[in-house]
This record gives structure tokens, sequence and C-alpha cells, in this order.
């Protein structure tokens, strides 16, 4: 059989009920990190209205699937070139406001309760992520950057 039609059992001591959608299953060695603040990429695809900080929506990350609240929009990228916009007097990256349809932008984001996550650069499949409001894929995106403060929490 292929590796996609097997099934693996568990037999650790857990039961499916202790089993829900968004728990990873790793090694005791390599620990997929917990997070409750991250830093994103993302690309705004359909939305009506702007993001602001403060805006809530749905995020869904792998089998997660979580309340998010944008924190900060820290900077947006010049579309043709990707690179960060910058302020031409200072050289430093110009932060928005908002975003609207269309930007591609930095953003650090407030999850409702911590998951497990990875940055896109070391694990692309838990580093990917859909926005979504009201049923509608409004954004697409990548982790960047995990908050530290909850990856060392105890195993035990």
């Amino acid at each position: 059989k292929q590796w996609y039609q097997r099934r693996v059992a568990i037999t650790a001591g857990i039961e499916e009920e202790d089993i829900s959608a968004g728990f990873v299953l790793c090694s005791p060695d390599n620990l997929c990190r917990i997070a409750d603040t991250v830093l994103v990429q993302i690309q705004i695809v359909e939305l009506k209205n702007i993001i602001a900080p403060g805006f809530n929506c749905i995020m869904h990350i792998h089998s997660a699937i979580q309340e998010v609240s944008f924190k900060e929009l820290v900077c947006s990228l010049d579309k043709k070139t990707g690179k960060r916009k910058m302020d031409p007097r200072t050289q430093t990256p110009i932060r928005p406001r908002c975003a609207k349809e269309g930007d591609v932008v930095y953003a650090k984001l407030q999850l409702s309760s911590a998951i497990c996550i990875e940055a896109f650069s070391d694990y692309q499949q838990m580093g990917r992520f859909v926005l979504r409001e009201e049923g509608k894929t409004i954004a697409i995106g990548k982790v960047l950057k995990i908050s530290e403060k909850l990856n060392s929490v105890s195993t035990n």
C-alpha cells in the first residue's frame, strides 16, 4: 500500500475522544512548536472592506481552525519587486494603517489560543494557512516567525 492508504494505530494509552482537530503527532526528539502570536505574510485575495489592527477572522492552518485578531500591520510589500516598501527619507519600512484587496503585507496575528504551528521556512505544510470571513477565503499566507514565549512549555 501507498503511505497515504495506511492507517496508523497509536497504543500509548490515548483514547479517540482525547484527540481533536489541530492536534499534531510528532517525535519527542523534535516537538512541534506551540504559539499564540505569529508574524505572517499574507496576500489579500478577496475582501469587501479593509484590514486594520483589531480585525478578526478565522485561520485555517493544517487541521486546526482558530479565531485570530490582527495586532499590527508591520509593513507592506511592493507588488512588482516583492520587497518591503521603504520610506525614502528614513530608509525604514513603511508601516501601513490598513490593507485592502490585492495587498501583500506582513502582520502580527494574535490567536485565540495556542496551537501547534511552524514557520513556513522550517516546515512548509505546517506554515501555510488561509484566512476566512463569513465563509469566504479573504487571504492566503505563510508563517514567518513564531513567538518564543510558549515554546518552553513543559510536556510532562
